[in-house]
């Protein structure tokens, strides 16, 4: 399994999800590679897995060779926007974030498509050997894995 960048941890609720997703950061460390561990929809369990109280959006190191967060819509819809439009961190997207989070609040897929796009950006941006995601129930990580496909169903092709 940790011969991949990118591992979804996924599975029926309560069956220990945060749980197999520390172990598999904490093996991964052990043999010297870097890892974020991500937390999709309930943090504190994976804050307790990973020894700390509250996960953020900032990574923050957890344990040697080991950096988590948790996801947070509006942060990651910011830095998408930062990100896409190339704008500076200090100038303020504030109105534009607000508006394009009640867009993405209504809009099939777009709020699973900000959601996984931070662990895909994370793989892209080679910080780490390896993301491994504390996702939700396999049942509601369907929806996440079909959000692109919603989303291009409904926009036209071109840059978001």
């Amino acid at each position: 399994m940790l011969d991949n960048r990118l591992v979804v941890v996924s599975g029926k609720g309560g069956v220990g999800k945060s749980a197999v997703t520390a172990g598999l950061a904490l093996k991964a460390a052990a043999h010297g590679a870097r890892v974020l561990v991500i937390g999709m929809t309930e943090p504190l369990g994976l804050a307790e897995h990973v020894g700390v109280e509250r996960l953020t959006y900032e990574a923050r190191e957890v344990h040697p060779g080991i950096s988590a967060l948790a996801i947070d819509r509006p942060a990651a819809l910011d830095e998408y926007i930062r990100l896409q439009l190339r704008v500076p961190r200090a100038a303020p997207t504030a109105q534009l974030t607000r508006a394009l989070t009640v867009l993405a609040e209504t809009a099939p897929g777009i709020r699973e498509i900000i959601t996984m796009g931070k662990p895909v950006f994370e793989v892209w941006a080679s910080r780490w050997d390896h993301v491994i995601v504390d996702a939700p129930p396999l049942g509601q990580l369907a929806s996440y894995l079909r959000a692109p496909q919603a989303v291009a169903s409904i926009v036209p092709a071109g840059r978001i």
